[in-house]
């Protein structure tokens, strides 16, 4: 049955069709995924040096009408790649796109953040980049990708001016995971992300060894739209007893489950402030937890 739906598939485009074809070996590897055309839903094309010269081939590709799943990390793909891929117009079913461990910096994720045809993105990936306040400004700006719920941004360049301006984002609503792991956003990054208003699905916020201090901390309590966060991991930072108490105030996170403070001691002032915030929530949790063993006890009895 496969054979005889690859037999009727069209139309087919060949690399032979294209005039960015880089070299034979590239030609060679490419070929049979753009003969599959509208078959092909998931493509892993990670650690095959595509460079930016691959990533404009790719882009111009127009039969991968049924790709939901792109793998491009590790592909030494820069600015140039980045912002042709952005200006695919065919794969308006992509959900999932990898292009961690690159070489793409601002210009490329301002490319890549113009994109309006990826209207299924869940997932984006852009860990392990050279992406800057600028890039994460162009990101930011996206209004198209409406269904996005995972952004990977740790290990860049990103500033306070870069984290401030993704706060900005109000396109975004149901943004579940936000990671920033290991940018220097410091403390006016994280005020600015604090006063973001539309993600209010936001689950988990991994904002470690980011060089935010209690000032920051204050700033992100204050936040009052992500009532669904339930992980905050602001290890690796310089938070103290102020920012602690702080965190602990904040009344909209009612199921915040896990947050994450470790490496600057904390006494007993910002410890016990912090007990009393997340208790409530482990109550809860043990009591569903008791009664899902009484229910289950009482149902093998009655049987």
């Amino acid at each position: 049955m496969s054979n005889s739906r690859e037999e009727k598939q069209a139309p087919v485009q060949s690399l032979e069709d294209n005039s960015l074809i880089a070299g034979t070996q590239l030609a060679n590897l490419l070929d049979p995924y753009f003969r599959r055309g509208e078959t092909l839903t998931g493509l892993n094309l990670s650690c095959v040096l595509l460079g930016d010269k691959g990533a404009s081939v790719l882009r111009r590709n127009t039969t991968w009408t049924s790709l939901t799943t792109l793998d491009l990390s590790w592909n030494t793909i820069g600015d140039q790649g980045a912002s042709e891929l952005g200006k695919n117009v065919a794969w308006d079913n992509l959900a999932t796109l990898d292009l961690s461990c690159n070489e793409i910096g601002d210009e490329g994720a301002i490319g890549l953040g113009k994109n309006t045809s990826w209207t299924s993105l869940t997932t984006l990936n852009l860990s392990e980049n050279k992406i800057g306040d600028k890039g994460a400004s162009g990101l930011g700006k996206n209004t198209a990708w409406t269904n996005l719920t995972t952004l990977s941004l740790k290990r860049n360049k990103i500033g306070a001016e870069g984290a401030s301006e993704l706060g900005k984002n109000t396109a975004w609503t149901k943004l579940a995971t936000l990671s920033l792991t290991c940018n220097e956003i410091g403390d006016k990054g994280a005020i600015g992300l604090g006063k973001n208003t539309a993600w209010t699905h936001l689950i988990t916020l991994t904002l470690d060894s980011t060089k935010i201090g209690s000032e920051g901390a204050c700033g992100l309590s204050k936040n009052t739209v992500w009532t669904s966060l339930t992980t905050l991991d602001l290890s690796g930072n310089e938070i103290d007893d102020e920012g602690a108490i702080a965190l602990s105030k904040n009344a909209a996170w009612k199921n915040l489950a896990t947050l994450e403070l470790s490496r600057k001691p904390i006494c007993e002032e910002g410890k016990n402030a912090l007990k009393s915030k997340i208790a409530p929530v482990l109550f809860i949790i043990i009591v569903i937890i008791m009664f899902y063993i009484f229910h289950s006890f009482y149902n093998n009895l009655s049987n």
